[in-house]
């Protein structure tokens, strides 16, 4: 497998995953090292590993990498992942047809490391680990002021709840907890939010979308100005796109 280049923003990121300033909670682990391949990041490259860094493109968030078995895969499998792996195949194609190819894309995850557990599936042993979700915030703004996206979304409900601190206009993802509930409220669409730090702002348009590992079995429950399913998704991913960001020094 390829080396990435220590200048590499992806990996300039990955560094931070290495100097965690808290403990890690109990079943927490950090990934051995980042892989050059086009799976999630942090153990992968997190885009194509034969385009540049997709600044200014479209960042996909998900709740964390997985287990060490996920990144064993990975680093045995490298470019394939993105066809063995349904979450990534599935992310690609859904918008590739909304009109964003592969180059464009950063898969990213909220939690910078991986779970010592025999399935990926449920909550992250560091959630609710107050200093630790908040070291996992600023590694995301680290990437958001990297990437500067023009849209962010976030893969499924686990992570929407720990966002609401970032801004306002996230406060009701932490009481609406279902796909149904963000709907009907009309909160899972942001056209517009400002992430900044020392010295940067960067405007976006974030939206929380089904999970791709399950989007088959759960997006027919989406509802979106009166579309219905895979219809109203693709419409609502289509408006966050429309609204783009803007990048401020």
């Amino acid at each position: 497998m390829a080396t990435i280049p220590s200048d590499s923003p992806s990996a300039r990121l990955f560094a931070l995953t290495k100097s965690c300033p808290v403990p890690l909670p109990a079943g927490v682990v950090p990934v051995p090292y980042q892989l050059c391949a086009p799976d999630f990041w942090p153990g992968g490259l997190g885009h194509d590993p034969s385009a540049a860094f997709p600044r200014g493109g479209v960042m996909c968030l998900g709740h964390n990498y997985g287990i060490p078995s996920d990144w064993e895969d990975t680093r045995r499998n490298g470019a394939a992942i993105l066809r063995s792996n349904t979450t990534c195949r599935v992310t690609l194609e859904v918008f590739a047809r909304c009109g964003v190819p592969h180059p464009e894309l950063f898969l990213t995850n909220f939690f910078s490391h991986m779970m010592d557990a025999k399935t990926p599936i449920g909550r992250f042993c560091g959630a609710g680990h107050s200093d630790y979700e908040m070291w996992t915030r600023a590694v995301l703004v680290a990437q958001i002021e990297v990437m500067r996206p023009r849209a962010v979304f976030i893969l499924g409900l686990h992570v929407p709840p720990m966002l609401a601190p970032l801004a306002p206009d996230f406060r009701p993802w932490d009481r609406h907890r279902t796909m149904s509930a963000l709907d009907t409220s009309g909160t899972a669409f942001v056209p517009r939010v400002t992430f900044g730090g020392d010295g940067w702002s960067h405007s976006s348009s974030v939206a929380v979308i089904t999970h791709p590992s399950k989007r088959h079995l759960n997006v027919g429950h989406r509802r979106y100005k009166g579309l219905v399913g895979d219809a109203a998704e693709v419409a609502m991913i289509r408006d966050a796109l429309d609204a783009s960001g803007e990048v401020k020094p």
